[in-house]
């Protein structure tokens, strides 16, 4: 049984993990417009190149986290907890 650690750490990364691939099989230029993820954030749609580099980066996020937790890697999870700080200040 993982540790309760672990376990919010496999919810993020299978989060990201999710994230990253719906957003990635969302092809601006099949899709409808209002289902693309620019457009449905209101930005051009030159800005969907970015929007799949940002797919790839939530998909990466996703495997490393999702590993670190079925390794139980708690030096990886003390390590993150900075950057996840930083991250939710941003956001807040």
């Amino acid at each position: 049984m993982p540790t309760p650690e672990a376990l919010t750490v496999y919810l993020f990364g299978i989060t990201a993990l999710a994230a990253g691939v719906y957003s990635l099989l969302l092809d601006p230029t099949s899709a409808p417009a209002s289902s693309s993820a620019p457009s449905s954030l209101s930005y051009p749609a030159a800005c969907a190149p970015f929007a799949k580099g940002n797919s790839l980066a939530a998909i990466a996020m996703g495997l490393y986290y999702t590993l670190a937790a079925y390794q139980d890697n708690t030096s990886f999870f003390c390590l993150t907890v900075p950057m996840r700080l930083l991250t939710t200040l941003v956001f807040w």
